[in-house]
């Protein structure tokens, strides 16, 4: 089960022990919520504890980090806020915006669901269906639930504001592993959306070239697929021009999975590949590859230090491919 799909269920399971405040009589239950809190009492939670029931879940499904990550500069994980500060700084944590769609595991930021302010509800998302959400929540009443929301507008308020997907551990702490016939398969079937369609392996093509021994995957801590790095000849493409790949440098290619693609995973992944050529296989110089439509992946290239050094022609498609050196 992958940690996205055991936050799922945890938040299930939690939200129906009906966590509650100081409702119809009965003495609040929340102390094991608001413990992570420092100095957080259970008469300053009433009301105000649907974040912290989030966190409480991220905690029972596995999910280790602290109450405050560095990049929280208003609050901690407490605060709905906070949530969306961390996601959008830290690579390792998504954050997608409310027309993206949604998955099990998914932690959803809903706008003036109590007040007339933005972020002022959290859940967490445990099922999808054709038009509506199931989500876990804290604070629903001052009590926890599993209800059923319109998929991308809440009834009477705004749209959600987005949501927190957990990568954690994906890449920086991710594991990089000789690459094996099942996740070669696996990658085989990966599926590339629109102009990026290129680069999804051809149907009934062989996968010996990540079999050779160049080849390595990177799993996060779930040990799901994340990506795989290629290295060498096979992370070269057949050029019209003679001579453009001289010796030295060593050759990198690499993919991401299509799901993962354009959420600000890049850089890391990158970075990831960078330390695998240099640490383990002693690489000087690094050579990529690109596409020369492919922007998205240049910038990212760019940013990881990498230069253009001269551009090549496919010798099969005809198409341009730009080569750049670290």
């Amino acid at each position: 089960m992958s940690n996205k799909a055991k936050l799922a269920e945890t938040a299930r399971a939690e939200a129906l022990k009906t966590w509650h405040g100081a409702v119809m009589g009965l003495e609040s239950n929340l102390q094991p919520i608001i413990e992570p809190f420092p100095g957080w009492k259970k008469e300053e939670a009433e009301s105000l504890w649907c974040a912290a029931f989030v966190y409480y879940c991220c905690i029972a499904a596995g999910y280790k980090f602290p109450v405050r990550p560095k990049e929280c500069a208003s609050c901690n994980l407490a605060g709905c806020g906070a949530w969306e500060e961390w996601a959008k700084a830290d690579p390792r944590i998504g954050w997608l915006s409310s027309s993206c769609l949604p998955q099990p595991g998914d932690i959803v930021i809903f706008d003036r669901v109590f007040e007339d302010k933005p972020h002022d509800h959290i859940g967490i998302v445990v099922e999808v269906r054709e038009n509506s959400i199931i989500t876990a929540e804290g604070n629903f009443g001052n009590v926890s639930v599993v209800v059923e929301r319109p998929g991308q507008a809440y009834p009477g308020v705004s749209e959600p504001a987005g949501r927190v997907r957990l990568w954690w551990g994906s890449m920086m702490d991710g594991h990089i592993i000789p690459m094996t016939a099942e996740l070669a398969a696996e990658i085989a079937a990966w599926k590339y959306p629109g102009e990026y369609a290129v680069y999804s392996w051809e149907e009934g093509s062989s996968t010996d070239e990540l079999l050779d021994g160049s080849s390595y995957a990177l799993l996060n801590s779930a040990r799901e697929l994340i990506g795989f790095y290629q290295f060498g000849a096979g992370a070269r493409i057949p050029a019209i021009e003679e001579d453009v790949y001289p010796k030295g440098p060593l050759d990198m290619g690499l993919g991401l999975r299509p799901d993962i693609c354009g959420l600000g995973f890049g850089v890391p992944f990158v970075q990831c590949g960078i330390k695998l050529a240099r640490e383990e296989l002693g690489a000087g110089d690094i050579r990529l590859t690109v596409a020369g439509f492919n922007l998205r992946a240049r910038k990212v290239y760019e940013r990881c230090g990498f230069r253009v050094i001269r551009s090549i022609t496919h010798r099969i498609s005809k198409a341009e491919f730009l080569i750049m050196l670290l």
